[in-house]
């Protein structure tokens, strides 16, 4: 009864540190929620994981990275547009 509590931690903070294994997972999971955003296909996904529908291990798919690096390309080239539009916006009403 007492191996259960004596093992050692099962996540990586419990240890003081953190992998980098543990570090890409966390970034990675970030970038499928900026993902979610844009992909519906993507966030059912993603629920589907955390419902524990799926096995985590769907993320790590070809074919949901590929839907992961598209939105986040996405987003950055929105992000970049942006300002150009909101000052072509202010350029044109006159004051």
């Amino acid at each position: 009864m007492g191996a259960v509590s004596q093992s050692r931690p099962l996540h990586a903070r419990n240890r003081g540190h953190t992998t980098t294994a543990y570090r890409l997972l966390n970034l990675y999971v970030d970038r499928v929620l900026a993902a979610a955003e844009y992909d519906p296909a993507a966030v059912e996904q993603f629920f589907r994981v955390t419902a524990l529908l799926d096995p985590a291990t769907r993320l790590l798919r070809p074919s949901m990275i590929w839907r992961v690096a598209r939105a986040n390309q996405r987003r950055r080239l929105q992000r970049i547009d942006a300002p150009a539009a909101a000052g072509g916006l202010a350029d044109s009403v006159a004051v």
